[in-house]
């Protein structure tokens, strides 16, 4: 359980993460005009993306040994 709660949480500080880097870029890089901004933003949401989706793969898994663990008792 605690590792299922603690995967959730480190997925969404990634996803902070991930978005604030994603916004620092965009201001720094205003000047290439809206597209080239954007497209120089994309990696930091795409790592948004992914840790938020590691961290749900990781606390589905353990909830799914834990409701496993539960039924056996």
């Amino acid at each position: 359980a605690y590792i299922g709660t603690t995967a959730q949480r480190v997925g969404l500080l990634g996803t902070v993460i991930g978005i604030v880097a994603a916004t620092v870029s965009i201001g720094q890089n205003l000047s290439d005009g809206a597209a080239g901004a954007v497209t120089n933003a994309l990696p930091a949401v795409g790592q948004a993306l992914v840790s938020t989706a590691v961290g749900f793969v990781i606390a589905i898994i353990c909830d799914f040994f834990r409701y496993l663990h539960t039924q056996g008792e």
